[in-house]
């Protein structure tokens, strides 16, 4: 299957990218273009911004090819003993009741269904005090707390937690977000990755992928697209070991002697991304990442200023983690050049303009990079949308990778909105229980 999958990926790939260039061509013969043509205000050069697509486009690409594992849904099937203890623990800031409720009953319910819960605790951190089940203990931070290096947001109530509730090196703690669902997919990942690493004097960072399956059609189609990104780009960083791109601030499975030595007081200017600057760090304290090989579920946005809003923060902080003094450039070179071609991506849909209203040509050896860049980005919608939609058994799900060009726009325009600085930390408001996630389907089905 692995071999039949990596063919596909090629196939896909060399389909998408000779329809986009017939396209292209048509294009350029219904403009009357034959050669290259140059008009003084937009020189033919301009075209070499297209180039920029490559180095994240190849890198996503790359890991799909060469770093494919299965990773089980159906047929998950969990070990029949672990080594160690699982805590979990949910950040929140109290509103989203519903979510929070739901996210703690399925954890303990997929965890006693595999005869684990006597091993399982799970702590949700807060803001507010909100009700939760017997077997869930709630932390609460308080309203003036401060970290020594001035932690804002979500950093600050990680830190509180680590320091209110430290860990011992039997256990393991599973961060996740307020309504992230596990599933037995996850859970057979969770235990075979602590079973394999438990007893190493200096454990990985285990990450693993995440599908996004609640709120409407159109934002699950969009998210799409980071799915993908877990399958493909963030599956090669954690083969090889290391956070090049950074790391996700939910699905962080650690063991607890590491999470004593790795506060997540980042400091005020690397609170926006709080999870890039921690994984950087500690990368650079001589911690590997490893790959946990199951899904777990999320939401995506559910409205266009959420999305936006988002992508803003993601960028904007990213940037400023680059320029955080406290981590040396060897380990900010690779994200630090994959936030700015993000930053710049902008210019690619403008570029794409200009080419359909002016007519420009550009040099072949261009126009086959761009469409390789292209064909990467549109397969990686579909590898999005297959999955989800095997997952959430929405065949139609696999429509909305037409609708790659408006996420495209989206994207860019997210891109442009992070040249303002941003003020605060903006929280995406996930859809609540009238609009649930897709229920935990039975793997043996």
């Amino acid at each position: 299957m692995r071999y039949l999958y990596r063919v596909l990926i090629l196939l896909l790939t060399t389909a998408t990218m000779g329809t986009i260039y017939i396209f292209q061509g048509g294009q350029f013969r219904q403009h009357g273009l034959s050669g290259t043509v140059t008009y003084p205000m937009f020189p033919n050069d301009i075209t070499l911004i297209w180039v920029m697509t490559l180095p994240v486009a190849f890198c996503l690409w790359l890991g799909w090819v060469f770093f494919l594992q299965h990773v089980p849904w159906r047929n998950a099937k969990i070990p029949s003993e672990m080594e160690g203890k699982i805590v979990i623990r949910y950040v929140t800031r109290g509103i989203n009741k519903e979510a929070v409720s739901l996210s703690v009953t399925t954890a303990y319910e997929v965890f006693e269904a595999a005869g684990f819960s006597n091993r399982l605790s799970i702590q949700v951190i807060s803001d507010r005090d909100i009700p939760l089940p017997s077997y869930a203990e709630i932390v609460l931070v308080p309203s003036d707390f401060k970290t020594p290096e001035n932690s804002l947001y979500k950093a600050r109530a990680l830190y509180y937690c680590q320091q209110k509730k430290p860990l011992s090196s039997d256990e393991w703690v599973l961060y996740l977000d307020e309504e992230s669902r596990l599933t037995k997919s996850s859970v057979e990942g969770i235990v075979t990755f602590v079973n394999q690493h438990h007893q190493k004097a200096k454990p990985p960072i285990g990450q693993g992928p995440i599908v996004y399956t609640g709120g409407r059609w159109f934002w699950r189609g969009a998210d799409a697209l980071r799915l993908a990104d877990d399958l493909g780009r963030f599956q090669l960083q954690y083969t090889l070991g290391v956070p090049v791109f950074g790391a996700h601030g939910s699905y962080l499975l650690l063991r607890g002697d590491v999470d004593k030595v790795l506060p997540f007081d980042v400091g005020e200017p690397n609170s926006l991304t709080e999870d890039t600057a921690w994984a950087l760090t500690a990368w650079q304290n001589g911690y590997r990442f490893g790959w946990v090989n199951g899904f777990i579920l999320e939401q995506p946005p559910g409205t266009v200023k959420d999305f936006l809003k988002q992508r803003q923060r993601w960028l904007s902080g990213m940037k400023l983690v680059v320029k955080c003094p406290k981590i040396q450039w060897r380990y900010k070179i690779p994200i630090a050049i994959y936030t700015y071609l993000w930053q710049v991506s902008f210019l690619s849909i403008m570029l794409t303009v200009l080419i359909f209203v002016w007519g420009l040509h550009p040099p072949l050896a261009v126009q086959l990079i761009t469409d390789f860049s292209t064909s990467v980005y549109v397969v990686a919608y579909l590898i999005g949308n297959i999955v989800t939609s095997y997952i959430t058994k929405r065949p139609l799900m696999i429509l909305t990778t037409m609708l790659y060009p408006i996420y495209g726009v989206l994207e860019s325009t997210a891109s442009l909105l992070a040249l303002r600085k941003l003020k605060h930390f903006y929280v995406v408001k996930k859809p609540r229980t009238e609009n649930p996630l897709s229920p935990v389907p039975d793997s043996n089905h």
